[in-house]
C-alpha cells in the first residue's frame, strides 16, 4: 500500500497464535520500550524481547496470545493489541510476575521485585472496563490508520464482551500516543508520577485514560 492513509478495508484482523511469538515479541517490546527494558529485562533490550516471545506462547498472563489480535495487511503482520476484561488484571499479573520470574536467578528476582513494586499500586483498569493493555504497529505503517483501526477493533471486542467502557494506561511524556488516544475519546482519569529516582528509566509517569462506548 503506498496511500499515505491506508482504507479500513485493506486491514484485517485475526486471532493471534503461539507461532506469532517472534513478532509479537518485537511489537510488544515497541509498545513499552522503557518499561519492559528496565522491568522485563532488567535494562537489557535484547533480553526483555527474548523474554516477551517466549512467555508470548503460554496462557494464562496479560502479555500472553490468548487476549492478542493481530492487524494483517496484504498478509502481512503490521500491528498488535492485547486487550481483556479489567476483572481478569489481577490475576493476568500474578502469572505474568511467575513467568518473568523463572527466567531470573536469586538475584535477578531480587532486582526485577525491587523495580516492580512501585507499579504494583498502579491503577490500570476497573472492574467494569475492558482493558487495553498494550499497542503496537511496526514503524512503516505508522501514521497511516493501523492505529485507529486497532483501536476500533478492541471497542468491537469490548461490545461483544458487554462492556461499554475501555480503559488504558499511557506514559505521560508520549504525545503521540496522548494525541492519538484523546482524538479517539479517551480522556484522561488519573494521573500516576514515578520517583525522581525512577524517572531516568521509566519516564515521568502514566495516565489513565477511559473512553465510554454505546453497545
Amino acid at each position: 500500500m503506498s496511500e499515505k492513509t491506508l482504507s479500513m478495508k485493506a486491514i484485517d484482523f485475526r486471532l493471534a497464535k503461539a507461532s506469532d511469538a517472534k513478532l509479537a515479541g518485537r511489537l510488544l517490546f515497541e509498545s513499552f520500550p522503557r518499561k519492559a527494558s528496565c522491568l522485563i529485562g532488567l535494562g537489557n533490550e535484547d533480553r526483555a524481547r527474548k523474554i516477551l516471545s517466549e512467555i508470548f506462547v503460554l496462557p494464562g498472563h496479560r502479555l500472553s496470545y490468548k487476549f492478542a489480535s493481530i492487524a494483517m495487511i496484504e498478509g502481512r503482520t503490521e500491528g498488535l493489541v492485547i486487550a481483556f476484561p479489567g476483572k481478569m488484571l489481577n490475576k493476568l499479573n500474578r502469572h505474568l510476575v511467575k513467568h518473568i520470574l523463572r527466567h531470573y536467578s536469586f538475584r535477578g528476582k531480587l532486582a526485577f521485585i525491587f523495580r516492580l513494586w512501585p507499579l504494583v499500586f498502579l491503577k490500570e483498569s476497573a472492574r467494569d472496563e475492558f482493558f487495553l493493555a498494550n499497542l503496537a504497529v511496526r514503524n512503516k505503517h505508522r501514521g497511516q490508520g493501523v492505529v485507529e483501526a486497532l483501536l476500533m477493533h478492541v471497542e468491537t471486542l469490548a461490545k461483544q464482551s458487554g462492556f461499554l467502557k475501555i480503559a488504558l494506561v499511557v506514559d505521560i511524556d508520549n504525545q503521540d500516543a496522548k494525541e492519538i488516544y484523546g482524538q479517539n475519546g479517551y480522556s484522561i482519569k488519573a494521573i500516576n508520577l514515578e520517583s525522581n529516582a525512577r524517572i531516568p528509566y521509566l519516564g515521568p509517569g502514566y495516565q489513565r485514560r477511559v473512553k465510554e462506548i454505546s453497545l
